[in-house]
């Protein structure tokens, strides 16, 4: 299968309306959490951009994390803050130049130097890869209750919308 969930959203908060931001506290996943995080600074769609580049990184490595240091945490948040992390392992000596610039244009330190997610779906290396699948709905939905339950269209503020077509109701 091609397709990629991403789950874990316990502690995801919701942008209040006419907010760009929220404040989450040093809260989430260590290796994916963006150097504003870690820096309690309020969470925005920039910091789900790193995450995304992290993710990214570690799809493109075969696992590995760009800033995992394994001597201690406290080296993996020296090495996310700095935005210290290397294109030029040898896990990652396969992967295209496209591929590599993506998550170069993903990692950066400053949240507003990031890409947003219309620029990562407009990147070449994206729209290069991208694939046509209208059943992909129905292939990764066992159950058509589970279907409509899990829609993003049950979500008002889902940025998911505009990109997916609303589920058909069961009769």
């Amino acid at each position: 299968y091609r397709d990629l969930r991403i789950i874990d959203f316990g502690c995801a908060r919701e942008v209040p309306k006419g907010s760009t931001s929220v404040n989450i506290g040093m809260t989430g996943t260590l290796e994916y959490m963006s150097p504003e995080v870690l820096n309690c600074q309020d969470a925005s769609y920039p910091a789900d951009m790193w995450g995304i580049g992290c993710i990214t990184y570690q799809l493109l490595s075969g696992g590995m994390s760009p800033f995992f240091d394994n001597r201690s945490r406290f080296r993996t948040m020296e090495k996310i803050i700095d935005c210290n992390y290397s294109l030029l392992h040898d896990t990652l000596r396969n992967v295209s130049e496209e591929g590599l610039n993506f998550v170069s244009l993903i990692l950066k330190p400053e949240a507003n130097e990031r890409m947003t997610a219309d620029q990562c779906l407009s990147h070449k290396w994206i729209r290069k890869n991208v694939h046509d699948d209208t059943s992909t709905v129905e292939r990764r939905s066992p159950s058509p209750r589970r279907q409509i339950r899990h829609s993003v269209h049950n979500y008002p503020s889902s940025l998911m919308r505009p990109f997916v077509k609303p589920p058909v109701p069961i009769s």
